[in-house]
C-alpha cells in the first residue's frame, strides 16, 4: 500500500522508519506484525505487516509519524480512516481494522494493494489508448461511489490510483483519502477544518479553486479536475505544466498558472514534443502522429471539458465524465464540444487584457499566411477596381451629355438632367472610392500588424482575428457608417466562411442584408448582391428551402434595375443556377450558364467580361459532368482553361481547379490516362500554392483518390482520402461538412478492401461530425447513416444496423421532396434495408408497413415483372406471413414466384411459399408442392445430403401444419436418422426431431413423441439467443405439443407448466 508521492519503496528495500522505538520491522501491534515499510506520506507511514488472527493475510498498516500526532492530524488521520470505512467499492482500498499503538498513536489496517501507479502500469504494459480509457473509467467510477458517500478525495493523482493485475485483468485502486473532505457527512465528531489560505493537493493536479484566490468552497468538481490532469498524464504523457519551471517565478505564480493558464490541447501537445513524442507514442502502440491523430476532435474535447478552468463548465460529476469516455469507446457522439467562439472570445479576453485594450485602438488583427485572409484583401481590392471603372463611366456619361446638349438645344432640360445625375453619380462613385480605400487600408494595416516583425501577434489566429472584428462591430466601430459596416460583415463573413465557419458567418450576412435594406430607396443593386451572398450562404449550408426564395428575388430585383434589357446580371444568376443544381433541378441550372454565357459571347467584352466567360463556360461545363453529359462538357471545360490561362500565368488556384474539372470530364468519359496526369498536376499545383493544409488541396487529394478507387485501385486510394482527411481536420479542427466526407471517402477505401474493423470508427466519426454541423437534414447525412447501417450489419450488430437505417428512412422522407428524380432508387433501398432489419431483429410492427410502403412506391414507378417489384413483393409476404398474416402473404408469394428463374434464387420464393400454404391451413397446395419439392430434390441431390435435408424439413413441416401427419412422419424419420448418423445438434436437427415428435404425437404415439419433444425443447433454448425471430416459430409449436402431450397423458403438473411456459413465450 502506497501513500502520498512515494511510490519508489520496494518491498525488498525498507524505507528510512519514522515509527517509534520498538515500532519498527518485527514489532506487533495488537494482531499485526510489522515487516517493513512501504511508503510515506506527509502525516504517516505505511508498513507492510502480516495479520495473525482471525485470519492469515498480509495487510498495509498505516500509523502517525513519530511527533506529528497534533490535533489536527490526528483529526484528518481518523477523517480518512472513516472515508475509507464508509466505501465499498472493488476500485477502492478497504478499511479492515484500527486502534492505536502502545505510545497512543493511532492506526487503520487496509487491504494491501500490491500495484504501481497508474501512469506507471499503463507505459510498462504498452497499454494503447482503449485499454487506458477503459481502466480509467473504472478509476471514475470510484471516485463517483465515493462523492455518493459524501467524500470528495481532493488529492488524485497517478500514486494514488494504485493498478494490479489480477484473474479480471488490470484493476485500480484508488487510496490515500488522507485529505478527504465531507461533502454531506460529518467524518468525526471533532472539527476539521482548512485554515484560511492553507493550500491542500499536490499542485499538478488541484483544481483552481482548491489554489484559492476566488472564495470558493471546493465540491465534487474539484475531484473531477483532478480527474481531467489525470486522463491528460494518460493519453499524451505529461502533465498539463511544469510545476518546477513555474516555481521559479514564486509560489504565487504557480497558484496563478494553476487558476488562470490552459494547457495545450492533448493533440497539440503531443505534436510539440519532438522526439519525445515517439517515445511516448510507442508504448501506446502506435506512432506520433497516430496519436495525435487519435486525440485530436472528440479526446482533446473531453479532457478540456474536464480541466476547464471555470468548474460551470466542467462535467458536473465522475460519472458524467465516464460516460463520455464510454460514449467515445462506443462511437458515439461524445457530449464534450469545443468552446464557441463568444466564450473563445472571452478567455482571449482575460488572457490579454492589455493587448485587446491596445487593440481598441486600431481595427483588427489578422495573421498573414492564413487561409482565407488574403481573401478578404482581393475583395477589397477588387472594390476599389470596380470604383474606378465606375468613375470612368460617368466621366463619359457627363461628356456624352455635354454633346447632347450642343448639338440639340431644345433637349436642353433633359440634358442638364442627365448631367445632373451623371454628377451624382460621380459623386456616389467618389463615396463608393472612399469606403473601398478605407477598407483597402483597413485589411492593408491588419495584415501588417499580424506580423509579429511589426509587433504584431504570432500566436493570434485568424478566426480569434474574426471575433474581435465582430466584437469591434458590434460596439459601434462604424455605426456612423452603415455602408462601411455592411461591407465588412461581407468581407469578415466570407473568410470566416472559408475558415469553416459558416455558421458564424450566416448572422454577419444577414446583418450585411438588412443594413443594406435600411439604406436602400425602392430597388438597389447593392442590397440584391447582399441578399444574393446570403442566398449563396444558406445554399452551402444545405437550407435549400430559405435560400431560394432569397436568390430568386434577388435576380427580380436585379432584372428590375436593367432598364434597357431587363436582365440580372451573371453574379446572381451564377448563384440562382448553383442553387437549381444543388436541388436537383440540373435542366435548369444548365439552361442558365447557357442564357449567361451565350449573353457575354455575344457583347463585346471587356477584359473583366471574358474572364467572367471563362468562369461561365467552367461552371456548365461541371454542370454538364454531374448532368451525366460529360462528353459536351469535356471540350467546353478544356477552352475555359485555355481561356483562363490568358488572363493566369503561372500557378494560380483557379487553374489549378479548372485542371481538376477537366480532369473529371475526362475521367467520365474514359480518358484515363489524361485524367490521372491532370489530376496530377493539379495536386502538384495546389502544392506548390499551398505550402501547408489547404481545403483546396484536399478537395483535389479526395477526387484524385475516388478515381483511383473507381479504377479498382483501392490501395492506391486511401493514402489519398487520408491525406485529405488530416488536411480537413488541421484547417476546420471544430468539425467541418468536408472533415466528414473525407472520413467518409476513407471508410469507402477500406470498406472494398474488406477491412470491417477499420470501417465502422471512420464512418461514426463521419456521422458524429454530421450531427455537430449540420443544422438541416441533408442527403448527405442520410448517406452516412446507411452506409455505417450496412457496416454494422456486416459486422452482425443487427439492432444498431436497424436503428441507423430507421433514422435514415425517416431523414430521407424528409429530403424527398428536394431530392432528384434520379435519387428515387436511393430512397427505396434505405426503406428495403430499414425494413430487412426490422424483420431480422423481430421488429415486425415496423417491418409489414415499411414493406408495404415500399412495395406501393415501387407498382408506382416500376413495370410489374420489375425483379426489384418482386422481390419486394417476396419480403412483404414473408413479413406477413412471419407476422400470423399468412393467407394475406399466399398471393404476395405466389406473385414473386418469376424470380425462382432466377438461378441465384434458387427456390427461395417457392421455399417462402411451401412454408405459408402450410400456415395458411392451404391443404391442397401444401401437400402437392411438398411432395413436388421433395421428388425433384431426391432427383438432384445425394440421399442424406444437407440440401436435400433442408427440403425434406420444409415440406415436412408444411404436411404437418396442414394434418398430413403420416406423409411427414416418414420424411422426418429419414432426416433424423441422418442427422443423428451425422452428430448435428444445430437449430435444424433439434427442430427436425419437434416435428417428428409432433408428427408421433398426432398419430397418438405419445410415449415414442415425448423424448424427442423434451430433447428438442433442451436443444432449442441453448440456442434461442443466436437465431434470428424469423425461425422461432418451431420453439412454439414443441411448447404447444408438450401442452397438449401432457394433457394426453393426464400430467397436469408438466402440463401447466409447458402451458406457463407458453403464454409467457408468446407475451415476451
Amino acid at each position: 500500500m502506497l501513500d502520498d508521492e512515494a511510490p519508489d519503496a520496494a518491498p525488498s528495500e525498507a524505507a528510512p522508519s519514522h515509527a517509534a522505538p520498538g515500532e519498527g520491522a518485527g514489532h506487533v501491534i495488537d494482531r499485526y506484525t510489522l515487516v517493513e515499510q512501504v511508503g510515506e506520506g506527509g502525516m504517516g507511514t505505511v508498513w507492510l505487516a502480516e495479520q495473525s488472527e482471525p485470519v492469515k493475510r498480509r495487510v498495509a498498516l498505516k500509523i502517525i509519524k513519530l511527533g506529528m500526532d497534533t490535533r489536527e492530524v490526528v483529526v484528518r488521520f481518523e477523517a480518512e480512516r472513516q472515508a475509507l470505512a464508509l466505501m465499498d467499492h472493488p476500485c477502492i482500498a478497504k478499511v479492515l481494522d484500527g486502534g492505536a499503538t502502545a505510545t497512543g498513536r493511532p492506526y487503520f489496517v487496509m487491504e494491501l494493494v500490491d500495484g504501481v501507479p497508474i501512469t506507471q502500469f499503463c507505459d510498462e504494459h504498452r497499454l494503447d489508448l482503449r485499454a487506458r480509457l477503459l481502466l480509467f473509467a473504472k478509476v471514475c467510477e470510484a471516485i463517483q461511489h465515493a462523492h455518493q458517500k459524501g467524500i470528495i478525495h481532493r488529492d488524485i493523482k497517478p500514486s494514488n490510483v494504485l493498478v494490479s493485475t489480477g484473474d479480471d485483468g488490470p484493476t485500480p485502486k484508488v487510496i490515500d483519502f488522507g485529505i478527504a473532505k465531507a461533502t454531506s457527512a460529518e467524518l468525526t465528531e471533532a472539527t476539521l477544518a482548512t485554515e484560511l489560505g492553507q493550500i491542500v493537493g499536490t499542485p499538478e493536479y488541484m483544481a483552481p479553486e482548491q489554489a484559492g484566490g476566488g472564495g470558493l468552497d471546493i465540491d465534487t468538481r474539484a475531484d473531477v479536475y483532478s480527474l481531467g490532469v489525470l486522463l491528460y498524464e494518460l493519453l499524451t504523457g505529461t502533465k498539463t505544466f511544469d510545476v518546477r519551471e513555474a516555481l521559479q517565478s514564486g509560489y504565487d505564480e504557480l497558484l496563478r498558472q494553476i487558476r488562470e493558464v490552459d494547457p495545450a490541447l492533448p493533440s497539440t501537445r503531443v505534436s510539440s514534443l519532438g522526439d519525445t513524442a515517439t517515445t511516448i507514442a510507442g508504448t501506446r502502440l502506435v506512432d506520433a502522429a497516430t496519436l495525435s491523430q487519435h486525440l485530436r476532435g472528440e479526446l482533446d474535447w473531453v479532457v478540456m471539458r474536464a480541466i476547464e478552468k471555470d468548474r460551470e463548465r466542467r462535467y458536473e460529476t465522475a460519472s458524467a465524465l465516464a460516460d463520455d469516455i464510454e460514449r467515445y469507446l462506443a462511437n458515439e457522439p461524445v457530449e464534450a464540444a469545443p468552446p464557441s467562439a463568444m466564450y473563445r472570445w472571452r478567455k482571449f479576453v482575460q488572457r490579454r487584457r492589455k493587448t485587446v485594450a491596445a487593440l481598441a485602438a486600431i481595427a483588427f488583427l489578422l495573421v498573414t499566411g492564413v487561409v482565407g485572409t488574403s481573401l478578404g484583401l482581393v475583395w477589397a481590392l477588387d472594390e476599389r477596381d470596380r470604383a474606378d471603372e465606375a468613375a470612368e463611366r460617368a466621366t463619359r456619361s457627363a461628356e456624352a451629355a455635354a454633346t447632347a446638349e450642343r448639338v440639340a438645344r431644345e433637349n436642353e432640360q433633359r440634358a442638364i438632367a442627365e448631367a445632373e445625375r451623371a454628377e451624382a453619380a460621380a459623386a456616389e462613385e467618389v463615396r463608393a472610392r472612399k469606403r473601398a480605400e478605407t477598407v483597402t487600408t483597413f485589411v492593408t494595416e491588419t495584415l501588417r500588424r499580424s506580423s509579429a516583425l511589426d509587433g504584431g501577434h504570432e500566436d493570434m489566429t485568424v478566426l480569434e482575428a474574426m471575433d474581435i472584428a465582430v466584437a469591434e462591430i458590434d460596439e459601434g466601430r462604424f455605426s456612423d457608417d452603415p455602408e462601411t459596416e455592411a461591407q465588412l460583415l461581407g468581407t469578415v463573413a466570407e473568410i470566416l466562411d472559408r475558415n469553416g465557419r459558416a455558421q458564424d458567418a450566416l448572422p454577419l450576412l444577414v446583418r450585411a442584408r438588412d443594413l443594406r435594406r435600411t439604406l436602400a430607396v425602392g430597388d438597389d443593386r447593392a442590397l440584391v448582391l447582399a441578399q444574393a451572398s446570403l442566398g449563396a450562404m444558406l445554399r452551402d449550408l444545405g437550407r435549400l428551402t430559405e435560400a431560394a426564395p432569397l436568390l430568386e428575388e434577388a435576380v427580380e430585383i436585379d432584372r428590375r434595375l436593367d432598364d434597357e434589357h431587363g436582365l440580372a446580371r451573371p453574379v446572381v444568376l451564377n448563384h440562382l443556377a448553383a442553387l437549381r443544381s444543388a436541388q436537383g433541378r440540373r435542366t435548369e441550372a444548365i439552361d442558365i450558364y447557357r442564357e449567361l454565357l451565350a449573353r457575354l459571347e455575344a457583347e463585346d467584352s471587356e477584359r473583366q467580361e471574358r474572364f467572367q466567360i471563362a468562369i461561365l463556360r467552367h461552371n456548365l461545363g461541371i454542370a454538364l459532368v454531374e448532368e451525366g453529359l460529360a462528353g459536351e462538357a469535356e471540350p467546353m471545360l478544356a477552352r475555359a482553361l485555355d481561356e483562363l490561362r490568358l488572363f493566369e500565368e503561372g500557378d494560380d488556384p483557379r487553374v489549378a481547379l479548372f485542371m481538376e474539372s477537366l480532369a473529371s470530364a475526362r475521367a467520365a468519359i474514359g480518358n484515363t490516362d489524361s485524367a490521372l496526369d491532370l489530376y496530377d498536376a493539379s495536386l502538384a499545383m495546389y502544392r506548390a500554392i499551398y505550402s501547408g493544409p489547404h481545403p483546396a488541396t484536399a478537395q483535389c487529394l479526395t477526387n484524385f483518390g475516388s478515381k483511383l478507387l473507381e479504377l479498382g485501385a483501392t490501395a492506391e486510394s486511401e493514402p489519398y482520402f487520408r491525406e485529405a482527411l488530416e488536411m480537413y481536420r488541421a484547417v476546420y479542427p471544430s468539425g467541418h461538412r468536408d472533415t466528414a466526407r473525407a472520413h467518409n471517402f476513407v471508410a469507402s477505401a477500406l470498406a472494398r478492401q474488406r477491412r470491417y474493423d477499420e470501417v465502422g470508427p471512420e464512418l461514426e466519426a463521419c456521422v458524429a461530425i454530421y450531427r455537430r454541423v449540420l443544422e438541416e437534414p441533408e442527403q448527405a447525412m442520410a448517406r452516412a447513416l446507411t452506409f455505417l447501417a450496412s457496416q454494422r450489419d456486416v459486422t452482425g450488430r443487427f439492432d444498431k444496423a436497424y436503428e441507423l437505417y430507421a433514422e435514415a428512412v425517416e431523414l430521407y422522407r424528409v429530403l424527398e421532396p428536394e431530392l432528384a428524380p434520379g435519387d428515387g432508387r436511393e430512397v427505396a433501398d434505405a426503406f428495403g434495408n430499414a425494413a430487412v432489419l426490422a424483420w431480422r431483429t423481430g421488429r415486425l410492427d415496423r417491418s409489414v408497413p415499411l414493406f408495404e410502403e415500399l412495395l406501393a412506391r415501387h407498382r408506382a414507378t416500376l413495370e410489374p415483372d420489375d425483379p426489384r417489384l418482386l422481390m419486394a413483393a417476396m419480403n412483404l409476404g414473408v413479413n406477413l406471413r412471419d407476422a400470423g398474416r399468412a393467407a394475406e402473404a399466399v398471393p404476395l408469394l405466389e406473385e414473386a414466384w418469376p424470380l425462382d428463374d432466377d438461378p441465384q434464387m434458387s427456390g427461395v420464393v417457392e421455399q417462402a411459399l411451401l412454408v405459408t400454404y402450410g400456415l395458411a391451413g392451404e391443404v391442397e397446395r401444401a401437400t402437392s408442392l411438398a411432395h413436388a419439392r421433395v421428388r425433384a430434390a431426391r432427383e438432384v441431390y445425394a440421399p442424406g445430403s444437407g440440401a436435400l435435408l433442408i427440403v425434406l424439413g420444409d415440406s415436412a413441416a408444411a404436411l404437418l401444419r396442414v394434418g398430413e401427419a403420416a406423409d411427414a412422419e416418414a420424411m422426418l424419420v429419414e432426416m433424423v436418422e441422418a442427422i443423428d448418423a451425422a452428430g448435428l445438434a444445430s437449430w435444424g436437427a433439434h427442430v427436425a426431431r419437434v416435428h417428428l415428435g409432433m408428427a408421433q404425437l398426432a398419430l397418438g404415439r405419445a410415449d415414442e413423441a415425448e423424448p424427442l419433444l423434451v430433447a428438442g425443447r433442451a436443444g432449442m433454448e441453448a440456442m434461442l439467443g443466436s437465431v434470428m425471430h424469423s425461425q422461432l416459430l418451431p420453439y412454439e409449436e414443441c411448447l404447444g405439443a408438450l401442452v397438449e402431450l401432457y394433457a394426453t397423458t393426464g400430467d397436469e403438473e408438466r402440463a401447466e407448466s409447458a402451458r406457463a411456459a407458453l403464454e409467457t413465450w408468446r407475451a415476451r
